[in-house]
């Protein structure tokens, strides 16, 4: 990674990992249609209007239910204090908090009982769709595209991944490489070079969900953070090494550690490290995670071309005054992408809620890295109305990192998504690997007329 960016990840991760992100205002929001002559684009496109309105969310509600305070040292761990208000804390099914800072109590409640109607239909239908291959996993086909965009139930959601990332066939093929890793870093540590970076990262992975905190209260009141304490932190720690081990060229990035996270919470540890192996080598674009970040930045600039053409009035809000050819030739994209780009080093995670971030998942496995442009895409028409009031391209940066925290009907956004008459109908892998050409070839040739290469300035 390079410096800036690093820089600048850590603290937005920082921000979201401790809720400090600012606070949904509330204010009356009204269409801004701009309309404006751009200069010629090959993939030039109409802008397609889209319903924005969401239902409340179809996350579970769980009261937390708090036991008496176990001592370790004479310490209690912090989720065993202020009991009364614990026991009025409400958490997913998964052990996050719901996101009542960003979507009311009764917003929820309002949708659940539909929601898990839904989940129980689809839960049949996938045990009758596996049946009909007796029960083995059916191949690539549009019926198992229309299944998974409908979500795939809870209990088979890991082995799905599994199978249809190729995590599984890689597994199967070198069945003891992980504890042979595992192996290789107790010879190696703590002289692994990622080792410090990974240990101070732990700890700030989901610590208000219940599986992975690992805070401790003594009586004076002071906080530490022992990571090892918690065994899923511990599966998280070793994932990560091992995987620093597998790929030595990439290494630990952060962003990981929240993708391994999400795993460990359908998988077990040695099926988390083959998902993160294909997803890293397979799924995301080449050099996404090394020292160029060449891959990070074409992908962010794939995006901004999609807005440019096909919601002009969004780029008129994030670049002023500009098109996105001359931004793209002078190596400046416009500040937003600060926020999107963690959109795709976390595939969405700790962007969208939960069990939106699952769905999308769903369909990323099965049809590929596309869906991340189509998700994207979608979140950013449907934040249209309010980007439209930004009064810059900081204000439209701010609206884009809130807004998609309060899409937290899962279903309704995966309709838009792949809607025929949504965003990203006509949004493709090949339209995806094209742009990425014509991108590439535009930078490579920059570079080639210069004697030394700047830093991407787009943070």
């Amino acid at each position: 990674m390079t410096e800036t960016l690093q820089q600048a990840f850590q603290e937005l991760s920082r921000q979201i990992s401790n809720e400090q992100l600012k606070r949904p205002r509330l204010t009356t929001v009204r269409r801004i249609v701009q309309k404006e002559d751009r200069p010629y684009s090959p993939y030039t496109e109409t802008s397609t209007e889209l319903d924005i309105s969401f239902p409340p969310s179809p996350l579970s509600l769980h009261d937390k239910k708090v036991d008496e305070p176990i001592l370790v040292n004479g310490r209690a761990p912090s989720k065993h204090l202020d009991v009364e208000d614990k026991m009025h804390e409400r958490r997913d099914q998964y052990g996050f908090r719901l996101p009542t800072q960003w979507v009311s109590l009764a917003h929820f409640r309002r949708v659940e009982d539909r929601y898990q109607h839904m989940l129980q239909r689809q839960s049949i239908k996938w045990k009758q769709f596996l049946a009909q291959d007796n029960h083995q996993w059916p191949t690539r086909s549009p019926k198992l595209k229309r299944y998974a965009r409908r979500g795939i139930p809870q209990e088979l959601r890991g082995k799905a991944w599994m199978h249809y990332s190729g995590a599984k066939a890689k597994m199967n093929q070198e069945p003891d490489l992980y504890d042979t890793l595992l192996e290789k870093l107790d010879t190696l540590h703590p002289h692994n070079e990622y080792a410090e970076m990974i240990q101070r990262d732990l700890h700030r992975t989901f610590p208000d969900n219940t599986r992975f905190c690992c805070a401790v209260t003594s009586a004076d009141g002071s906080t530490t953070m022992i990571p090892e304490i918690n065994d899923e932190l511990q599966k998280l720690r070793r994932v990560l090494l091992a995987f620093t081990l597998y790929s030595p060229d990439i290494g630990y990035c952060q962003s990981m550690n929240f993708l391994v996270g999400y795993f460990l919470l359908f998988v077990t540890e040695v099926e988390a490290f083959w998902l993160l192996v294909v997803l890293v080598h397979d799924y995301f674009p080449k050099n996404m995670f090394d020292e160029t970040m060449e891959g990070a930045h074409i992908d962010q600039a794939v995006l901004m071309m999609l807005i440019y053409e096909k919601i002009p009035t969004v780029w008129n809000r994030i670049a002023p005054r500009r098109c996105f050819w001359e931004c793209e030739q002078a190596n400046n994209l416009p500040p937003s992408t600060l926020v999107t780009s963690h959109w795709f080093f976390t595939l969405f995670v700790n962007i969208l809620p939960v069990e939106t971030v699952l769905r999308v998942w769903d369909c990323l496995f099965i049809e590929g890295y596309e869906v991340m442009f189509r998700v994207a895409l979608t979140v950013i028409k449907l934040s249209e109305e309010k980007i439209c009031t930004a009064e810059d391209p900081m204000d439209a940066l701010q609206i884009l990192q809130n807004t998609p925290r309060r899409m937290v009907d899962c279903h309704r956004l995966m309709e838009q998504v792949f809607s025929k008459e949504g965003i990203a109908a006509d949004l493709s892998e090949r339209d995806i690997l094209q742009r990425r050409s014509i991108l590439k070839n535009r930078s490579a040739q920059r570079k080639a007329s210069c004697s030394t290469s700047k830093p991407f300035p787009w943070f």
